[in-house]
């Protein structure tokens, strides 16, 4: 399985950007203009801004040429051209996401193994920060990780978000060997929604 490439990463998602920060914006907006401020504790406040983070992304991701939507009962997996492979999260000050320990949750984190059964993505994380008081925002990050250790993380809301290009393969260049690999396509059934049984071999 490959470790995740920042820059291959990044140029992959970099067209999705807006809609990753307005998907968890708009989550964190609703969650203030809710009843249950003040009244729910902050596990039910994560899963609530989850549930509408979710809904606001496949939404707008819903259609989108090179995304797949992948619709678990307790999660949901978006895939970009082939490549990458995210899921949104909420994080602690270093970024690190925190989950129940179940085989498929650690397998994600473990790219010595793939989930899913979808080889060849490479697995990173859309994770949203709160200030100190949790009242707000503090930044939205794209995280990578082995395990606990965090790899690298980019900030969405305090850089420039530039992209370093990918080499172009020269005429001296020996192509590479096509090899048989996953396609992952969104299944999308009534009401919108999707399933996860559309990893196909081409």
């Amino acid at each position: 399985m490959p470790f995740p490439d920042q820059e291959q990463v990044l140029n992959v998602l970099k067209p999705h950007f807006p809609a990753l920060t307005g998907s968890l914006r708009n989550a964190w907006s609703t969650w203030l203009g809710s009843e249950f401020v003040g009244r729910w504790n902050k596990r039910s406040r994560a899963n609530f801004v989850w549930e509408e983070t979710r809904h606001a992304a496949v939404k707008q991701l819903t259609g989108v040429s090179g995304v797949a939507i992948l619709a678990r009962s307790d999660t949901t997996y978006f895939v970009v051209d082939q490549q990458v492979l995210f899921r949104f999260k909420k994080g602690d000050h270093l970024g690190v996401s925190g989950n129940v320990k179940t085989k498929e949750s650690q397998a994600y984190h473990d790219h010595l193994q793939p989930p899913l059964n979808l080889p060849d993505l490479m697995r990173v994380e859309v994770v949203y920060q709160l200030n100190e008081l949790e009242t707000s925002i503090l930044d939205i990050i794209i995280v990578a990780r082995q395990g606990v250790a965090v790899l690298w993380k980019f900030s969405l809301l305090h850089s420039d978000a530039r992209v370093i290009p990918l080499p172009l393969q020269t005429e001296e260049s020996e192509a590479p060997t096509p090899q048989r690999k996953a396609v992952v396509r969104s299944a999308i059934q009534k009401k919108g929604e999707v399933r996860l049984d559309d990893a196909k071999r081409s």
